[in-house]
């Protein structure tokens, strides 16, 4: 898609060279494809509860990230709410597990 609209919306000159398309292209298929294509593995292996539990790590390692690159200060309040996430992912794991389902019936739900 970015291949196609970048020459439309660009705000300045734009040149469309082989390195270019091909950093897009792999950007677009091998970087976000497989992410999707993890996300979703994920998501059939695990559920959708406990796989959305997955984005609060987030800003987790976003705020440990800037304390240990940039040296950023960590307050007290990113320390209890980094708990408080934790806290949640926990809860949420912890919860009742659907019935496995046995092979056949993954099948009949897939037809």
């Amino acid at each position: 898609m970015m291949l196609v609209l970048a020459p439309l919306i660009a705000a300045g000159e734009t040149s469309l060279t082989a390195p270019v398309v091909v950093g897009m292209l792999l950007l677009g298929v091998v970087s976000t494809g497989r992410a999707y294509v993890w996300n979703f593995r994920i998501i059939a292996e695990w559920g959708a509860t406990a796989a959305s539990t997955v984005a609060y790590i987030t800003p987790l390692v976003g705020v440990a990230l800037g304390a240990v690159v940039l040296r950023e200060e960590v307050s007290w309040n990113q320390v209890a709410g980094a708990g408080v996430v934790i806290g949640g992912i926990v809860l949420a794991q912890s919860g009742p597990k659907a019935p496995e389902k046995a092979p056949d019936e993954e099948l009949e739900e897939a037809r």
